[in-house]
């Protein structure tokens, strides 16, 4: 893992009410350089989420579950998207593009359980789907 990206998830782990602002600033490409504080609008996630399980609803004729899509948005949100954002701030478009990818790629091959997929259903397709993730398996990280 990156050196910075290891600095960042123990920052995020050890202070969970942290302002970003600092992490943008320590995390810098330089001491000299200041960033605006990111803003992370769950609301985007949620509907990237949304429009995923609706595709797959009605392609798969499954239902996804409240559970699933919580499991979704809290993990890429707080893995994924900041930790990418507070190291890459100038991309927050390429990570954005890539998580709807991959959230569609997920739901796609998540084995249901009883006609619905759960958050445990989700949890094992992306561990199964990881290494064609492109969130994830990229030499950024």
């Amino acid at each position: 893992m990156d050196e910075r990206f290891e600095q960042i998830f123990e920052f995020l782990y050890r202070g969970p009410d942290a302002d970003y602002r600092e992490q943008f600033q320590y995390f810098g490409p330089s001491p000299r350089v200041r960033y605006q504080p990111i803003s992370v609008d769950s609301t985007i996630m949620q509907g990237m989420i949304d429009a995923a399980a609706s595709s797959v609803e009605s392609s798969r004729q499954l239902r996804v579950r409240p559970d699933a899509r919580l499991w979704l948005k809290l993990n890429f949100i707080d893995m994924i998207l900041v930790p990418y954002i507070l190291r890459y701030p100038d991309r927050a478009e390429t990570i954005i593009r890539r998580i709807q990818d991959d959230l569609l790629t997920i739901l796609r091959e998540a084995e249901p359980s009883a006609g619905e997929l759960s958050g445990h259903d989700v949890l094992r397709a992306t561990s199964e789907q990881w290494p064609r993730l492109s969130s994830a398996n990229n030499e950024e990280w």
